[in-house]
C-alpha cells in the first residue's frame, strides 16, 4: 500500500458550462491553479453525452477495459468520483469513475472517458498542496497499458507541480 499524508487540503467549488467536459476542465483547473491532486468529493449535475468503458478480461484472462461505449441524451449524474494528477511527462489525467441515470431511466456506470454537460454540473472538489497523485503502469499490466495513480511526496524530484500560491 501507498500512502501519502495531506495535513491542509483546499476545497473548491466548481460550476462547469453546457458543452464542457469534466475531465477536460478538471485538467485544466488542476494546471491553471498549479494543485498537485485534485479529488472529487461532490458531483450534482447533467449531461449529454457519456463515453465509458467497464472492467473485464481480455482474451488471456487479464483484466482489462472494455471497448469505450457511447450513450447521447438527457443524462442525470447519480454518481462522479475521481482524481486528477500527473503522469510521468507531467500531463494532468483526470481518473473518473460514474453512475448515470438516462431520462429513459436506465442506468449505466463505468470508467469516464468523456461527460459533457447538459445544463450544470457543480463540483466539490478537495484539493493538495503537498501530496501528488503520480500516473504510471501499474506493475504487472503493463503488456495491456493500464496504469495508476501513485501518491507521491511533491518533495519528489520527479514532480513538478507545485501548490497553488493563491491565498498563501
Amino acid at each position: 500500500m501507498d500512502v501519502q499524508s495531506e495535513q491542509s487540503p483546499r476545497l473548491y467549488l466548481v460550476r462547469l458550462e453546457p458543452g464542457e467536459d469534466i475531465a477536460d476542465r478538471l485538467c485544466a483547473l488542476a494546471k491553471e491553479y498549479r494543485l498537485p491532486a485534485i479529488a472529487i468529493a461532490s458531483a450534482v449535475g447533467s449531461v449529454e453525452r457519456v463515453v465509458y468503458s467497464t472492467a473485464i478480461r481480455d482474451s488471456s484472462g487479464i483484466p482489462a477495459y472494455s471497448e469505450p461505449r457511447s450513450h447521447e441524451g438527457y443524462t442525470e449524474i447519480g454518481s462522479l468520483q475521481g482524481h486528477v494528477g500527473y503522469d510521468l511527462d507531467e500531463v494532468p489525467f483526470a481518473h473518473l469513475h460514474g453512475v448515470f441515470a438516462s431520462s429513459e431511466g436506465r442506468v449505466f456506470a463505468g470508467h469516464v472517458h468523456e461527460a459533457r454537460v447538459l445544463v450544470t454540473v457543480e463540483l466539490g472538489l478537495v484539493a493538495t498542496s503537498s501530496a501528488l497523485w503520480r500516473r504510471r503502469p501499474l506493475d504487472g499490466f503493463k503488456d495491456n497499458g493500464l496504469a495508476g495513480f501513485h501518491p507521491a511526496a511533491l518533495a519528489d524530484p520527479r514532480c513538478s507541480a507545485q501548490p497553488d500560491p493563491v491565498g498563501e
